[in-house]
């Protein structure tokens, strides 16, 4: 889900709100982390409460951002060696500011309980 609108995270939190469905998911998209960090320098409430399952489920989430610079040298060296067209490495950079989330909670956690 790279750089989807913050309602589209929203939704699929919602809508697997319970452990076995969140223990059983791994997401590639925006990074949670950077909605944290400018939900806590605005300090809107409406804001907040516009990623509250965002902001609920940080603490049960492992967030492993891309390493953009890595892996654009991995690339080239990858095109360089099997000869392929140049341009299509500036695809990878569609994916800047993307992480993979792991999502590990506890089988006898409530979420509800969770909820900001």
């Amino acid at each position: 889900m790279p750089h989807c609108y913050v309602e589209l995270y929203e939704n699929l939190l919602e809508a697997n709100w319970r452990h076995d469905l969140l223990s059983n998911t791994t997401l590639f998209g925006n990074s949670f982390e950077a909605y944290e960090q400018h939900v806590s320098e605005c300090k809107n409430l409406r804001l907040a409460d516009s990623r509250k399952h965002i902001l609920a489920i940080s603490q049960f989430v492992k967030e492993l951002p891309i390493d953009s610079r890595k892996h654009i040298v991995a690339i080239r060296q990858f095109v360089k060696e099997h000869s392929i067209d140049p341009f299509s490495v500036d695809l990878f950079r569609a994916f800047h500011g993307s992480s993979w989330h792991f999502f590990d909670i506890d089988p006898h956690l409530d979420l509800c309980d969770a909820k900001p």
